[in-house]
């Protein structure tokens, strides 16, 4: 069935790029949910001056709610970031506590967005490659040893053999089981490869 359309949120962008899997979509949404806390950190880190980490966090969330195409979740996040670089941590305050309030209005949507018999959307498909990197992301974020046999996986389809560089960072950090670091590399790069499916 068609992906639901919601003020905050175009359900449809986000299935599409995971290659019309609503199952998964609805996993990574309720797992972005549930990472509420990252929010309270993040607040305290405004609170107190921390602004750099601040910045990291908010950095690995705005990746997470691009890549889904909660994108008036990643607008508020860069308001955010904005409001750091500027020293307003009241503005910052406020649109992370606006970020949380979005977050928790997706749960009754999420409720009802169903999917077809074969787990699909009528959304158009995205590549194979962005629904494994957005599991691959999913897992990293999750801190799973998992995550190096997904990238493995990937390298060996040769799917994004023009991302060989990128993909040597990600499994770089990955050995040195430096999760923060490797999550934001897998976010630039599904920024890449979101970018590289729309002018296609």
């Amino acid at each position: 069935m068609p992906a639901p359309q919601t003020p905050e949120v175009d359900f449809s962008t986000g299935i599409a790029r995971l290659g019309g899997d609503v199952a998964l979509f609805k996993r990574l949404v309720s797992e972005l949910m549930e990472r509420e806390r990252d929010l309270h950190a993040i607040l305290a880190d405004v609170a107190t001056g921390t602004y750099s980490a601040a910045r990291e966090r908010i950095h690995a969330l705005r990746g997470v709610a691009a890549n889904l195409g909660l994108e008036p979740i990643g607008q508020r996040l860069r308001d955010a970031t904005e409001a750091l670089a500027a020293g307003d941590a009241d503005q910052a305050s406020e649109a992370l506590h606006d970020v949380r309030r979005r977050l928790r209005s997706l749960a009754p949507r999420l409720a009802a967005l169903g999917s077809s018999p074969d787990g699909g959307s009528s959304g158009a498909p995205a590549s194979a490659s962005n629904a494994t990197l957005n599991r691959l992301h999913a897992q990293i974020q999750r801190h799973e040893l998992a995550a190096e046999r997904t990238l493995s996986a990937l390298i060996m389809s040769g799917e994004l053999s023009s991302y060989g560089q990128e993909l040597a960072v990600v499994a770089r950090h990955l050995e040195q089981l430096d999760f923060a670091s490797a999550g934001r590399a897998t976010a630039e790069l599904l920024e890449l490869t979101v970018r590289r499916d729309e002018s296609t």
